[in-house]
């Protein structure tokens, strides 16, 4: 019987579990958790996504959160596990079944399965091995105003005045007025997509920016692309 496709949400955030078959351990050693997070880092320049945490202490599975950023879910883990399974060269099935994946709501519930992995990722005896790559970590940024939880992306666009800014700048170095670009639908479609994928802002505030279209219209876009992209 055919296995069910998933249904998944290009700009949803998921918790990822992947877990080893019986023939061997997903990590043996420090050396393959750190090349395991270097695939991982190669895959997030690729397909764009953001990575909010990671654990990978126990040596039969790893952990991810993953905000899927207007990517395809399902082949950025295809793409990590495939180029895992190549580096590890094992004979016979490296991993048990498919990867599984629950997909978080914002605010609280993203926050808390974070600090569950670090806490879990700060216990690790081989922390100190994984320094050149936990900067492929981005910081969740769903935090209540005024508390400690709420951190940025450092060259993420997090207002609604840094977006129109930027959408001015692009108009310059087209050598067009912004009026222009944005008749342009092809280009303003694409323009939202990059700014989605390097904001902060919500479905609402990138209407605004982009000429006054209703979050309705911003979420149609942003799936229309998504779908050309794969």
């Amino acid at each position: 019987m055919a296995r069910k496709a998933r249904k998944l949400d290009a700009f949803g955030i998921y918790a990822i579990r992947q877990t080893a078959s019986d023939n061997r351990p997903l990590f043996q050693d420090d050396a393959d958790r750190v090349k395991f997070l270097k695939i991982v880092k190669q895959a997030k320049m690729r397909f764009k996504f953001k990575l909010y945490a990671f654990c990978v202490k126990a040596s039969s599975h790893y952990d991810l959160i993953i905000d899927a950023n207007g990517s395809d879910l399902s082949q950025v883990m295809k793409s990590i596990n495939i180029a895992y399974a190549m580096y590890v060269g094992a004979e016979g099935k490296l991993f048990k079944d498919r990867y599984k994946s629950e997909q978080l709501l914002t605010g609280d519930p993203v926050r808390s399965r974070i600090r569950q992995f670090l806490d879990e990722q700060m216990s690790c005896e081989h922390l100190q091995a994984f320094e050149s790559v936990t900067s492929v970590i981005d910081l969740y940024a769903e935090g209540d105003e005024g508390t400690d939880d709420t951190t940025v992306c450092e060259n993420c666009l997090q207002d609604m005045d840094a977006a129109v800014m930027k959408l001015a700048e692009i108009a310059r170095t087209r050598q067009c007025p912004v009026g222009s670009l944005l008749k342009d639908k092809v280009t303003r479609d694409q323009l939202i997509l990059d700014f989605r994928r390097s904001s902060t802002l919500s479905l609402k505030e990138l209407g605004e920016v982009f000429g006054g279209l209703s979050e309705s219209t911003v979420c149609k876009i942003l799936k229309d692309q998504c779908r050309k992209a794969f």
